[in-house]
């Protein structure tokens, strides 16, 4: 469901439904399996190489507060969303 090419953005989110979401309104945007998985170290990089910006959106409440500064950690050229 991604673009081919690329593009200047895409969502990491954590769910098919917020996939979804994002897919009605035209923004790019991928899942994990589970919620507990991120990405790989290669995966990461090859979203990388086809998007100018990777950004990631989990839940505001506490366990989605502390797994998106854990995964920033890890991957600290992600750019975190905090959506109230």
């Amino acid at each position: 469901m991604l673009p081919r090419e690329g593009g200047e953005y895409i969502v990491v989110t954590k769910s098919l439904k917020d996939v979804m979401c994002l897919y009605e309104f035209g923004i790019p945007a991928i899942a994990p399996c589970s919620e507990n998985l991120f990405l790989t170290e290669a995966q990461f990089n090859k979203l990388k190489t086809k998007f100018k910006r990777i950004y990631l959106l989990y839940d505001l409440d506490i366990p989605g507060v502390k797994a998106s500064k854990k995964i920033k950690k890890e991957f600290p050229d992600l750019q975190v969303l905090l959506m109230p």
